[in-house]
């Protein structure tokens, strides 16, 4: 938490906004882009890059290895479990990105930057330090929590808009509700659906019975569309007023709490809004032709084409 505060809260909204401009430079002139492959998957993973301190003429590149290595970790959040060979697929990305970090850490104590990693270095807490091993394991959860969730989101948020054309009307004119926007895109349709916990000790819980070593699989998609809790919960309204970021389940909570909760929530009010300032044409011209990835843990397509009027 030293090393990755609110304090760096400004750091990130400038990070993003420069990246998501980047992206956008790159296809603006073309007309039409896969919003996932294009944009969704890669803001996350070279916003992750560049908070590290990576060499930014690398970047790029670096991202796209980054992304490779870290898809069969993906698997790890589904609650069917992994195969032999998906394990194995796994180890073998672990073990190169150790390496790889394992070499970064060598450089920063040499030439120590205001880059994460070289604040994982020098964070402290009651006179202890991180281990080599804490500091690289928390690098690789970045990589993996932060980037196929995140992107996976910034897909639902533009469908879950352009399937309610008239509250991406109301957004497009009042940018100022885009941190309730997300918040309830969150809600109405997270990137995370279910998160399975490992009971602890016997334990009862609104008449059920649950044994110590039980797993039990908690569905968030579920509880946040709860009617007990949210008025008209399937109804998808920017200015809901009756949902607050630190009631929703998508980054767990207590000593869990994810700790890019804030830096992805700047992530999507950044990628929203930039594109939506952007490209003000634009729109999803097949939304019922969308493919969903098949999986029971994280919500999200496999592509999003969209089209605009090309800016030559």
């Amino acid at each position: 938490m030293k090393a990755f505060n609110a304090s760096h809260t400004e750091e990130f909204v400038l990070l993003s906004r420069t990246i998501a401009d980047k992206l956008i430079d790159h296809f603006i002139d073309q007309g039409s882009v896969d919003l996932i492959k294009s944009y969704a998957l890669r803001l996350p993973i070279m916003v992750i890059c560049k908070l590290l301190g990576l060499d930014e003429a690398d970047t790029g590149a670096f991202a796209e290895e980054m992304w490779a290595l870290t898809v069969p970790f993906s698997r790890a959040f589904e609650a069917s479990g992994m195969s032999s060979r998906e394990v194995d697929e796994a180890n073998i990305s672990t073990l190169k990105l150790q390496a790889f970090f394992r070499n970064e850490l060598e450089k920063r104590r040499k030439r120590p930057t205001n880059d994460l990693i070289s604040r994982f270095l020098q964070a402290e807490e009651n006179g202890q330090r991180m281990s080599d091993d804490d500091i690289i394991a928390n690098i690789i959860f970045l990589f993996v929590a932060g980037h196929e969730t995140t992107s996976n989101m910034i897909g639902n948020a533009f469908i879950a808009l352009h399937r309610h054309p008239a509250e991406l009307v109301r957004l497009r004119s009042e940018p100022a509700l885009i941190s309730q926007c997300v918040i309830e895109c969150l809600r109405f349709d997270g990137s995370v659906q279910m998160a399975f916990r490992d009971v602890l000790e016997d334990m009862a819980l609104d008449g059920y019975h649950f044994s110590r070593g039980d797993t039990i699989f908690l569905c968030s998609g579920s509880a946040h569309r709860d009617p007990a809790r949210f008025v008209e919960p399937d109804r998808f309204r920017i200015d809901r007023e009756d949902v607050d970021f630190r009631q929703l389940l998508n980054f767990g909570g207590g000593l869990h709490y994810c700790l890019g909760a804030r830096l992805t929530m700047i992530e999507l009010e950044v990628a929203i809004n930039t594109l939506l300032r952007r490209l003000p044409d634009m729109r999803i011209p097949d939304l019922e032709q969308i493919t969903w990835h098949s999986s029971n843990t994280l919500r999200g397509v496999e592509s999003l084409p969209a089209i605009w009027t090309a800016q030559h």
